[in-house]
């Protein structure tokens, strides 16, 4: 056998036990959850669906997707890396950056948001946005901002403690500024791609980056652009 064989066969040699290794973590779940039943019986999966009724989930062992009564259950032990889907309510702020090259378009606003997300599947999310900002100069109002946008989020994929999610919104917004002479209202629709991290010792606590591409009109001046920033999108809330 020639040497430049031997040595691809000696590198594969000692690559199994790595390839191996990453067929097990591949096909292991990411994360899963540990529910004790009265019967002193427990069972690890991940949790697909839960209601007042019942608690639906996705075995470990590979007995399928089981659904148990909540009045069987003594505790739920969620692994920590995770964002419990007990708590499917999450508050915190959203900064959306003005896009590059926009500083001299008219009707384009970068905005900061309070963010009310809600969980209404396990990988799908409802957010509102509301967002405000005020500045003046000794008593003259300089620029009045006032914004509503309702989201809809999708986790396409999930590994671990990080959730990749494309979403798409639509808003209102009010904007009165004086340096450039416009005062009117209008519309806007937009689609983001983003990423959500959960950190082990937070578990409840996600932090996301996005970029997005829209297109808003405000009275008779519409923008489109793309929020490739040089600081992206930005938001963090704690869900509860």
């Amino acid at each position: 056998m020639k040497p430049g064989k031997i040595r691809l066969l000696r590198l594969g040699i000692r690559l199994i036990p790595f390839m191996g290794a990453a067929l097990m973590m591949a096909s292991s779940p990411a994360w899963a959850e540990v529910i004790y039943l009265k019967s002193g019986e427990t069972i690890r999966g991940k949790i697909v669906a839960f209601d007042q009724q019942t608690v639906t989930v996705d075995s470990e062992r590979g007995f399928g997707t089981l659904q148990i009564n909540r009045d069987d259950i003594t505790m739920i032990e969620f692994d920590s890396a995770q964002r419990s889907p007990a708590r499917t309510m999450g508050l915190g702020y959203l900064h959306r950056s003005t896009a590059l090259g926009s500083a001299a378009s008219v009707g384009d606003y970068g905005l900061d948001s309070l963010s009310i997300k809600y969980w209404i599947g396990d990988t799908s999310a409802m957010d509102f946005l509301v967002g405000f900002f005020s500045s003046s100069q000794g008593t003259t109002t300089k620029l009045d901002i006032f914004s509503v946008e309702l989201r809809y989020y999708n986790v396409f994929k999930r590994n671990g403690n990080l959730d990749l999610y494309w979403g798409l919104g639509g808003g209102f917004m009010n904007v009165n500024d004086t340096t450039r002479s416009l005062n009117a209202a209008g519309v806007s629709v937009r689609g983001v791609l983003g990423a959500e991290i959960f950190f082990p010792s937070m578990p409840n606590l996600g932090i996301s980056t996005e970029i997005g591409m829209g297109a808003q009109t405000l009275g008779n001046i519409t923008t489109t652009n793309i929020s490739t920033t040089t600081f992206p999108n930005f938001s963090m809330r704690y869900y509860f």
